[in-house]
Formats: C-alpha cells, sequence, structure tokens
C-alpha cells in the first residue's frame, strides 16, 4: 500500500466536501463509535454489536448486520459499495462507502434510543 501525504490525500478529495474528507478520515482512522475501535471502554468479552444481534462489532459489521440490514433499505439493497472501498484510491467508491456507513450508525443509534424508552 503506497502512503500517502496529508496534502496528496487532500488532493485526492478537492471536488468533495469537507465534511466528506473528515468523515473519510475518521473511518479510515477507525475514529468512529463501535465498540472495536475503543476497546478500552467496554469489558472484554462486551464486544459484540449493541443491538444484540450476536456478532463482533467492528466498522465493516455495521454494513452486514442483519438487524440493521432489517431496518435500514440502503445497506439491505446496497450492492456496489463494499467496506474495502474506503481504502482504495477510488474517491466516489470512498465516498459512498462513507455515507453507507454514516446512514448505518444513525440508524444504529435511532434503535438503540427506542430500545431504552
Amino acid at each position: 500500500m503506497q502512503v500517502k501525504t496529508c496534502q496528496s490525500f487532500i488532493q485526492i478529495f478537492r471536488n468533495s466536501k469537507i465534511s466528506d474528507l473528515i468523515e473519510v478520515f475518521k473511518q479510515r482512522t477507525r475514529m468512529i463509535k463501535v465498540k472495536d475501535n475503543f476497546k478500552n471502554m467496554y469489558v472484554s468479552d462486551d464486544l459484540f454489536c449493541s443491538l444484540n444481534c450476536g456478532k463482533y462489532e467492528d466498522q465493516q459489521h455495521l454494513l452486514e448486520c442483519l438487524i440493521l440490514k432489517s431496518t435500514c433499505t440502503d445497506i439491505l439493497h446496497n450492492e456496489n459499495s463494499k467496506y474495502e472501498d474506503l481504502y482504495s484510491d477510488n474517491t466516489t467508491k470512498q465516498i459512498a462507502v462513507i455515507k453507507l456507513i454514516g446512514n448505518a450508525m444513525r440508524k444504529r443509534e435511532e434503535i438503540i434510543t427506542r430500545r431504552k424508552q
């Protein structure tokens, strides 16, 4: 994998929104709120899905979670974006996958909030 400088990273996204650039950075550096990214915040055996689907909760899981797929149609019907696209050199694919992961995170938070009520 080729190491890119910050300047070349920004250059790739010169036609994108700043918010998309920030989101790509957060997701590529595993700074989004999933249990695997912040293991020290959880008891070691509590790294499973917050929605209780029984699977390990990492970023990729957001696109694979059966509970999210059953409630979020863009994840269920997604055939074009793959998690691996986040690390590709194709800006269009990166933007598509960050938006999909963002939608999954919002839907996950909605479900968690609803369950608490």
